[in-house]
């Protein structure tokens, strides 16, 4: 971007001038608050310095395109106000890595220290801890750094939500926990936290609640002891539950993965501040659905070593078309063969660069011969 260019647009981008070339550069967390303002839920006042925008600035020797950053907070924002300062990494809020808790996040920030803030969370892509959750997932680029300024709420409840239960992969169960104040305590896990698990009636676990994160008069946030009426009874009410469970049915709906979000209630009223996809659940089991069980047995002795994708995609087709001319042999009818097809297709799975049986299709595809159990005894015998 050049200074012309600069001067022309505003380089503190809201949900009011987000166009789709600025979507790329904007990080995962920015893009889902803005799908939140354009979808009509309720999302505290925010802006985001682009990736390309905070490169210049660090590189800026003379300040320039910081003064004009400055010119765009004092018209978007109010001075008096406080602000959280938060990360929205490229690669953050994705659907395969999250990234949460990895980068610095500053809050009850005043304005006068929003540069010192953004200058925090901008480094924090250097920590060892965010190095080290890079290498452990295979991440092999440096994240590249958008930064999110939104104000601050004075919430009397906060907490997160979940579209599934990501304990036990339950995914006809939401799970709701809160707290009293800001949603940092829960998140840190300094807190106890009350969870509701909602199904077709809401099963609650009542904590006791003894202390609450609040914003402090001066730039910081303090543990407060909460009234002793209020320490042993629900922090949320029935109808805010089912709200929040209503929430992760739409947004479930309308970007087609179960959703994570973090919520505050102020003056009753319903905030998001953030939504992402839940990560892992290819790995979580459907509680209700079924297990896939992989195995190497037998197939090492053909492909004892890492396996590439395009080495795979070959074996894979292979197997398919191998058992359905077998299955054929049997006497199976073509009727049963066209509705297996998924079976035949995935008899075989490549995890972690080495190829596995799906044994659950290996033992639907032997259901389909004469004689299943005598197969599948000599199946077992053979493994």
């Amino acid at each position: 971007m050049t200074i012309k260019s600069i001067i022309k647009n505003k380089v503190l981008l809201n949900t009011n001038n987000i166009l789709s070339k600025d979507i790329p550069f904007i990080g995962g967390k920015a893009r889902q608050l803005h799908f939140l303002h354009e979808a009509g839920f309720e999302v505290p006042q925010w802006a985001v310095l682009p990736t390309y925008i905070l490169k210049q600035v660090i590189e800026d020797e003379n300040n320039f395109i910081k003064s004009v950053i400055n010119k765009n907070l004092v018209e978007q924002f109010d001075s008096n106000k406080k602000f959280a300062v938060r990360s929205s990494a490229l690669q953050e809020d994705g659907i395969q890595n999250s990234f949460a808790g990895q980068f610095e996040t500053e809050l009850n920030i005043s304005f006068d220290q929003l540069w010192e803030a953004i200058t925090k969370v901008w480094n924090s892509t250097e920590s060892d801890h965010v190095k080290k959750y890079c290498s452990e997932n295979s991440i092999h680029e440096k994240p590249q750094m958008a930064i999110i300024i939104q104000e601050m709420l004075e919430p009397e409840v906060a907490g997160v939500g979940f579209g599934i239960n990501p304990v036990d992969g339950d995914r006809n169960a939401k799970v709701i926990s809160a707290v009293y104040g800001l949603g940092e305590g829960l998140v840190s896990g300094e807190l106890n936290a009350d969870t509701y698990i909602v199904k077709e009636t809401i099963e609650s676990t009542i904590a006791k609640k003894e202390f609450a994160r609040r914003r402090t008069a001066d730039n910081g946030t303090t543990l407060t002891e909460v009234s002793k009426p209020l320490q042993n009874i629900p922090c949320l009410k029935e109808h805010q539950i089912m709200t929040i469970s209503n929430v992760l049915n739409q947004l479930k709906e309308t970007l087609g993965k179960a959703q994570d979000i973090e919520f505050a209630f102020e003056n009753g009223k319903l905030f998001l501040l953030q939504t992402r996809p839940i990560t892992g659940l290819n790995n979580l089991a459907d509680k209700n659905g079924e297990f896939i069980l992989w195995d190497n047995s037998n197939i090492v002795e053909s492909y004892p070593g890492v396996t590439t994708p395009l080495t795979f995609s070959f074996i894979k087709k292979t197997y398919e078309a191998a058992y359905i001319q077998i299955v054929r042999l049997f006497g199976v009818s073509e009727q049963v063969i066209e509705n297996n097809q998924m079976v035949y297709a995935n008899l075989l799975g490549l995890l972690k660069g080495r190829v596995y049986y799906n044994l659950v299709n290996w033992y639907r595809l032997l259901a389909q011969l004469p004689g299943f159990s005598l197969n599948a005894k000599f199946m077992e015998n053979m493994m």
